[in-house]
């Protein structure tokens, strides 16, 4: 169990929500990169357009509320699951 964090478990293992954190780190890593490139010094290249707000109010809503959305939408998924297919989903 001491290399689960490279993707190498046992085949009796299965988890929910687990993902290895190495074989994913090349994502991660190119991820920054490309904000690095993106946004030098932490400044944009480029000038956003103004947009209403009122055509932005959705995602800055998402936005400002992401982590309720996060812990709120699995145990919905997991109900929806349940009432569909009336066996416990864990």
């Amino acid at each position: 169990m001491g290399l689960l964090v490279f993707g190498i478990h046992p085949l009796t293992f299965w988890s929910v929500d687990y993902t290895p954190v190495f074989p994913w780190m090349g994502l991660v890593l190119i991820g920054m990169a490309a904000g690095e490139f993106t946004y030098p010094g932490g400044e944009r290249r480029w000038v956003l357009p103004e947009l209403p707000s009122r055509a932005i109010a959705p995602l800055t809503f998402l936005g400002r509320h992401s982590l309720v959305i996060y812990l709120v939408h699995q145990p919905l998924i997991l109900l929806l699951m349940y009432l569909a297919t009336g066996a416990p989903v864990i």
